[in-house]
């Protein structure tokens, strides 16, 4: 008997043990989460970006995130998605995020959602700049008459998203399907014509973005509401998006020096 209950001791100390490092751990991972906060939101508040046909107009920066990110598959990481938008439509869009294990590092990934050039400055000197559009929007030709209400159109969107996924390969050859999120990131009316309404989706992997789908209600030149649809990188390596099956867009592998070209609509800086 002395013998089980030195070894239920034993167990308890144990499991004792096991729930104080738990512990530990959430209110490790607790302070990382708020110093990173601070510092991805210092980090947005750093960059002007501004449309080139528009260089007196500094595009607006939505303060708080559109997604808050992590992905413990590959370690203690996060990241926050913060957009720039010019009379409400997003411009510009950045994932923010940093490393606490295994790695110590953090990065700046931009994409240009942009249909011309932008520049971006940071600390007074040139951070960014693109000569050509960040993505092309491409009609939904089968796709029903944009509703007459926001929240009607809002269904239709969400009708619409559902036929579309995305898969990606890894730079070691690896390809995995990509996790369509619901709900769409950021929406967004109207504020000057073509434009008619809008909404941001992103396809994931965990919770980190990868590729971005846009979905726009226009009035095209013939008086006529359309569906347009554009999709746009949020990572480096190979990637396909499908719409009813059929392929109808694809990036491939980015080598590193273009990953690092501040002159590419896609481009990533890392600080250590």
């Amino acid at each position: 008997m002395n013998c089980v209950l030195a070894a239920l001791a034993v167990l308890s100390l144990g499991w004792a043990d096991a729930e104080v490092a738990e512990s530990q751990d959430r209110e490790q991972q607790k302070a990382e989460q708020a110093e990173f906060a601070k510092w991805a939101a210092d980090a947005a508040a750093s960059y002007e970006i501004r449309l080139t046909d528009a260089p007196d107009a500094p595009l607006e920066l939505r303060p708080e995130p559109v997604l808050k990110w992590s992905n413990p598959e590959v370690g203690r990481i996060y990241g926050h998605v913060f957009i720039w938008t010019a009379g409400g439509r997003p411009e510009a869009i950045a994932s923010l995020y940093k490393w606490y294990h295994p790695f110590t590092h953090s990065s700046h990934e931009f994409q240009s959602l942009a249909l011309g050039a932008l520049t971006a400055q940071r600390e007074g000197g040139m951070a960014w700049s693109t000569t050509r559009p960040g993505l092309e929007l491409r009609p939904l030709s089968d796709a029903a008459v944009p509703a007459k209400t926001p929240a009607e159109r809002l269904r239709q969107m969400r009708d619409v998203v559902r036929q579309f996924r995305a898969d990606e390969t890894s730079r070691e050859g690896d390809q995995s399907p990509l996790r369509l999120l619901s709900q769409p990131i950021y929406r967004y009316q109207a504020t000057k014509a073509p434009l008619l309404d809008g909404a941001m989706f992103a396809f994931v992997r965990a919770t980190d973005p990868e590729i971005i789908l846009l979905l726009e209600a226009r009035n095209e030149a013939a008086g006529q509401a359309q569906w347009s649809y554009a999709l746009a990188r949020l990572n480096s390596c190979t990637m396909r998006v499908f719409y009813n099956d059929r392929e109808v867009w694809s990036a491939a592998e980015l080598p590193w020096s273009v990953v690092h070209d501040r002159a590419e609509p896609y481009f990533t800086v890392q600080f250590r």
